[in-house]
């Protein structure tokens, strides 16, 4: 926002019109507000806060109590002398009063949906997971393929043209829209919604530590080839463990069920898998005990790949380890839907910020 110089008006000489032209590289001329006297000082009878009023795009979700800041000299974010903050959400519009000019946003913290609460992924189809994560503000839903990440909810004016394409199928259903998981998560965190958190926000999150990067790697690799087989969910106790060291719970799921992870009396039907920079095992932990119980199953040991794990805990008969085998083969049919599921935990770094 700037403040200009009303051009000169035009001045009649005689059966003329004059009309002076200014320069086109600069066809206003600014004026300092507050304005400044010889000396440099505000004037203070000049000094009045200015009112500034603007509507917000459809597709940015607004909180109820908006944060406006300027961008300072200094680079950086201040909300300094704007008061008076007014938003109207059937308008769209925020209107506000500031002591100054300059280039204004709302602004919100970006760790402002952070830690997630619970995460998990689910088998819906033999080429389909879905994924659910209580963030911070939304429990967020979405769809993973071998062509990306589609965002299924929630449901909020904002968000639909992230959630139906234009195009539609036989029945007149509008398609979802189907993106790369770094451009859809770009496109959430562009509406208000940030899904992609770095090493700094943990400073801003009491009672979390940053995983190793080695044991998150491990971590995701593995579980996203077990995406189509089983159920993966977050631990309570993930968060309490060393950095180099991550908890997760699995649930067999060939029949592509829907089961509740936070559900207590269900506890038992996971089994919690450790991961550590060089190997994994499944331990002891429950989730209604405390502290983690983080002892080597019985008859189990660690090993550096988890498919030795998997082999060693779970028994299945001859037409489950067929499925178990067609749905964990990295394939040219599965390769591209793990890889989606692998990028779409790296991205939001699910074990560090859980």
């Amino acid at each position: 926002v700037d403040l200009v110089l009303i051009p000169p008006v035009t001045k009649q000489v005689k059966q003329w019109t004059l009309r002076q032209i200014p320069p086109k590289e600069a066809p206003f001329t600014k004026l300092a507000y507050p304005n400044q006297d010889k000396h440099g000082d505000a004037t203070s009878t000049l000094n009045l806060p200015c009112k500034v009023e603007y509507k917000i795009p459809a597709d940015v979700i607004v909180q109820k109590e908006p944060k406006v800041s300027w961008w300072s000299e200094n680079e950086e974010w201040s909300n300094a002398d704007v008061f008076e903050i007014q938003w109207e959400e059937d308008s769209r519009r925020v209107s506000f009063f500031c002591q100054r000019l300059a280039t204004y946003a709302i602004t919100q913290d970006k760790w402002l949906d952070l830690p997630y609460k619970w995460w998990n992924l689910r088998p819906v189809s033999e080429t389909q997971v879905a994924f659910s994560i209580q963030a911070a503000r939304f429990e967020m839903q979405f769809m993973i393929d071998e062509n990306g990440l589609s965002l299924r909810g929630p449901d909020l004016p904002e968000l639909q043209h992230l959630i139906r394409s234009d195009a539609v199928d036989d029945e007149g259903t509008a398609l979802p829209v189907i993106m790369s998981p770094a451009r859809l998560l770009h496109k959430l965190r562009d509406c208000g919604i940030n899904l992609m958190p770095d090493d700094n926000d943990i400073e801003h999150l009491p009672g979390y530590q940053l995983k190793s990067f080695e044991t998150e790697a491990r971590a995701f690799s593995d579980l996203s080839e077990i995406a189509l087989a089983f159920d993966v969910t977050s631990s309570k106790h993930n968060k309490k463990l060393e950095a180099d060291r991550a908890l997760v719970r699995i649930r067999e799921n060939f029949q592509c069920a829907e089961f509740d992870p936070l559900d207590p009396e269900s506890e038992t039907d996971y089994r919690s898998v450790m991961f550590y920079t060089d190997k994994c095992c499944f331990v002891d932990s429950m989730e209604s005990v405390y502290p983690c119980n983080e002892n080597v199953r019985e008859n189990c040991e660690t090993h550096a790949s988890f498919f030795l794990c998997l082999k060693q805990e779970m028994k299945f008969d001859e037409a489950k380890q067929d499925v178990f085998e067609r749905r964990t083969d990295v394939s040219h049919q599965n390769v591209r839907l793990f890889e989606s599921v692998r990028q779409t935990m790296a991205l939001m770094r699910l074990l560090s910020f859980t």
